[in-house]
């Protein structure tokens, strides 16, 4: 092939490749996401599948339970304190409904104690399972939750109230509990968020992000690169928003030439305004509905 030739080629994809859009290699998108620096000095736990990380540790739930020779499912983890994990299992009663288990361990998987049990999911007006809440930010839909030292189970018919700290328990009416309310609306579009409260409404997208987040406006750059099908990595990019503990938590999409997915959360601060970036997480897949941050007990972390 001549000289003149190739260079009419090249020039052909120079062209092509300017119109198309910048390609995004798996090799480029994990380099840069793994260098950006964490904004944020909330100490965070989270969950991912039955799996917690904190720090450089993992605790499979699943293996827990069946070293401990428990037949049970593993539903969820609320909180950390004093280096315990509090965390929820089920046993199927069948005919009645279920039996939900309370417990902490420790995150090398010792020291398990039993710290509630009850029936719940037994009468016709209550929920028929435990499930951890996908999208509401309203505390009232959840079947358990953590909040101001308290984890809430409910099945939307009988209600308890765990103080982690005293070890107090109190039994409620679901219909008498008085829940701490979230007062924003969100509205979750795939390039946009609408935070709709009572006297403020916040709208954050690529542009506004970037002037509160160094590292989004590190991230915003992969929104002009293009995967596999002719869609551009960040296309989808709000995915979920999780309201944990009173603050809220923006999980987004990015994805790689493949379409694999990389989970990258930010913590936002409402009222300030104020946006920090604090965890990625390569997923492959769509992980939102099974990766939750978890919060840790401030007085208790452990040095590292």
């Amino acid at each position: 092939m001549g000289i003149t030739k190739k260079l009419f080629i090249l020039i052909l994809l120079l062209i092509f490749l300017s119109n198309s859009g910048c390609i995004l290699t798996n090799n480029a998108i994990e380099k840069e996401i793994d260098a950006l620096e964490i904004e944020s000095n909330t100490p965070l736990g989270y969950l991912y599948h039955s799996k917690f990380f904190y720090l450089d540790e993992v605790l499979d739930f699943d293996e827990l339970l069946k070293n401990e020779k428990i037949k049970a499912s593993f539903e969820d983890v609320f909180c950390v304190t004093d280096n315990n994990i509090w965390f929820l299992y089920s046993t199927e009663i069948t005919g009645i409904g279920e039996k939900w288990h309370l417990a902490t361990v420790t995150m090398t998987g010792k020291d398990f104690c039993l710290r509630y049990e009850s029936i719940f999911c037994s009468s016709d007006d209550s929920d028929t399972s435990y499930r951890k809440s996908l999208e509401s930010i309203d505390y009232s839909e959840m079947n358990g939750f953590y909040v101001n030292d308290k984890i809430i189970l409910t099945d939307k018919n009988k209600l308890v109230e765990i103080n982690v700290l005293s070890n107090e328990i109190i039994e409620y009416s679901y219909k008498n509990y008085k829940f701490l309310e979230s007062t924003v609306y969100i509205d979750i579009q795939p390039q946009q968020l609408v935070f709709h409260g009572k006297e403020k409404k916040r709208i954050i997208d690529f542009t506004e992000a970037s002037k509160m987040s160094k590292v989004f406006d590190q991230i915003a750059q992969f929104s002009k690169y293009k995967i596999y099908d002719g869609t551009y990595s960040m296309d989808s990019f709000f995915d979920k928003v999780q309201f944990c503990n009173g603050k809220y938590y923006i999980y987004g999409r990015i994805l790689n030439w493949h379409g694999e997915t990389h989970m990258v959360i930010f913590e936002y601060d409402f009222y300030n305004d104020c946006l920090s970036y604090i965890l990625n997480l390569k997923t492959y897949d769509v992980a939102s509905h099974c990766l939750f941050i978890v919060p840790i007990n401030q007085m208790t972390v452990r040095n590292h």
